[in-house]
């Protein structure tokens, strides 16, 4: 297993340095052209056999890379360098003048192994776009091999065997102008019957439009491919000497396929997941028409909004009827929340939670939690008002029974709107909540509610600067969002767990150079789910 490093220029850097290492000399003179060609996802997997499991795209233009280059955490200044000093500062070779002209992309698949059954190797496919000046770094890279390769043939072919200066055993070869590269001379012959025969993962899946999926990405730099989502989760876990129940592979099943890539946006990185889900799937989650994020401030740190918590625990409650464990689970929930409370978890707290909701992470204004400074909001739009607050008059007396000597509640008006507070022994509201518009139920954690009773909309969350610039480039029809203000809260999370001093530098420059992130998930169609997530980067100081 590799280790990730913290940066995306870091990445791939490895990959093109992995390549530098185990690529040997004098392949190139082989090919009549001295042009070669640029590598695509599409003409890829024209190598790759049909049974592939997983393939990675890496882009090597330069100027999608030096994109990255006008956000502080990816300064030239800072990480400019990190490339030559940590990955090529074995010898002379200098990545910009000596690889960077010649490299058009790469492509890394796991593929299976041939005679090995649940075993797989990790094949390179790497384009070639000048193979003269390639023909120039092999030669000046030839000093540190440790022998000269051994040349093997299969089906008219040439391949070559070697060990490196690291002492590592690599097979490559020139398949279809685009030089393949992998630890067993198996995978390299697998590639190149592929190639041959016509059988390649590129035929396979041109029906699935999977080589576009991740189209509306600005600028990707690199594109993942799960092709058999179900089955390279059983082989991973096979290879670690472990076995998945029927029941998760059941659930396996529903996902036929992930598509996963990442861009370089205007005001930051947009990675973006696409799962083609199996006919049958649960793909009904209604769309969250996002008005109860007027009702959120601005200034909040953490916010989680969608519709229908109702749809979605029924959905749960289906699913465990015929995954035995999850209704299992279900089944527990259920009895331990009526023991404790005396109440339905279906009907009287699940079954009017049926419009919107969200929940906050809020600036405290007073209250037990106002020298934290952070308090929690949960906000619930129902079309059951009367169920709601017969369940909500249940849980009063049920607290009214647990709460300490000295700890009471209280009524008070705000705005025109019934206000309930329940104050500590010293006088500190500890929670408050009310209705807002006949049909959203407010509630506040360590502080009153009173400047939410009646927020202008200009100083929410759903007209918020940060919030704003964030989710501009993510689909506007979608089930919610999962916001963070990171530049307010990894201080905090800092101050609070101490953890950010044990961060490497490298992390700790990236992690300081985030404003805020979000995440929404939307159905592309009936079949199709997609994730997306946006990382709001500060922009570099002018030099």
């Amino acid at each position: 297993m590799t280790t990730q490093k913290s940066s995306l220029t870091y990445v791939l850097g490895a990959t093109v340095a992995a390549i530098a290492i185990v690529v040997g000399g004098g392949l190139f003179l082989y090919s009549r052209m001295n042009r070669g060609q640029g590598l695509t996802p599409q003409t890829g997997a024209q190598v790759l056999p049909s049974d592939t499991m997983m393939a990675g795209f890496v882009e090597t233009d330069q100027q999608r890379w030096l994109a990255l280059g006008k956000f502080q955490a990816f300064a030239p200044e800072q990480w400019g360098d990190t490339l030559q000093e940590n990955l090529l500062a074995s010898g002379d070779i200098n990545y910009a003048q000596d690889i960077q002209p010649w490299l058009g992309n790469v492509m890394m698949a796991m593929v299976p192994m041939a005679g090995e059954a649940d075993q797989t190797d990790l094949l390179l496919v790497v384009g070639v776009k000048d193979k003269t000046k390639a023909l120039q770094f092999f030669q000046k890279l030839a000093a540190q091999w440790q022998s000269p390769p051994q040349e093997l043939e299969y089906e008219g072919v040439k391949l070559w065997e070697a060990v490196t200066g690291k002492g590592e055993t690599i097979s490559y070869a020139l398949v279809d102008e685009k030089l393949v590269v992998a630890s067993q001379t198996s995978t390299i012959e697998t590639a190149i019957a592929t190639t041959q025969q016509g059988n390649s993962l590129a035929a396979a899946s041109q029906d699935r439009g999977l080589w576009e999926k991740t189209a509306s990405l600005n600028n990707p730099i690199a594109t993942f491919y799960v092709l058999d989502y179900g089955q390279l989760l059983t082989a991973m876990a096979t290879q670690s000497g472990e076995s998945l129940p029927p029941e998760t592979l059941e659930q396996l099943a529903q996902i036929e396929s992930v598509v996963m890539g990442v861009g370089v946006a205007e005001q930051g990185l947009h990675f973006q997941a696409i799962a083609n889900l199996a006919p049958g799937a649960p793909m009904d989650f209604p769309p969250s028409d996002n008005r109860i994020l007027e009702r959120v401030p601005a200034d909040a740190l953490m916010a989680l909004n969608g519709a229908d918590i109702k749809g979605r625990w029924q959905q749960l409650v289906s699913q465990g009827e015929t995954i035995a464990p999850l209704g299992t689970t279900v089944e527990e929930i259920r009895r331990t929340f009526t023991a404790e409370t005396a109440l339905d978890l279906d009907n009287d707290v699940f079954g009017w939670m049926d419009g919107e909701f969200a929940l906050g992470m809020v600036p405290a204004r007073g209250g037990m939690l106002g020298d934290f400074g952070v308090g929690g909001l949960i906000l619930l739009e129902t079309g059951d008002r009367q169920t709601a607050e017969n369940t909500i008059t249940q849980l009063e007396n049920l607290v009214r029974r647990e709460l300490p000597p000295g700890m009471d509640s209280r009524q008070e008006e705000v705005q025109g709107v019934k206000i309930t507070l329940w104050d500590s022994p010293d006088q500190r509201t500890a929670m408050g909540y009310g209705w807002l518009d006949e049909d959203v139920f407010l509630l506040t954690i360590g502080f009153a509610p009173d400047p939410l009773v009646d927020l202008p909309r200009d100083d929410s969350l759903a007209t918020g600067e940060t919030f704003a610039e964030v989710t501009s480039a993510l689909p506007q029809r979608n089930h919610g969002y999962f916001y963070v203000n990171f530049e307010e809260v990894w201080p905090l999370f800092g101050a609070l767990s101490g953890a950010t001093a044990e961060v490497p530098p490298e992390a700790q420059s990236i992690l300081e150079g985030i404003t805020g992130l979000a995440i929404t998930t939307s159905n592309v169609d009936g079949e199709t789910g997609q994730v997306d997530l946006m990382v709001l980067l500060k922009t570099a100081p002018e030099q």
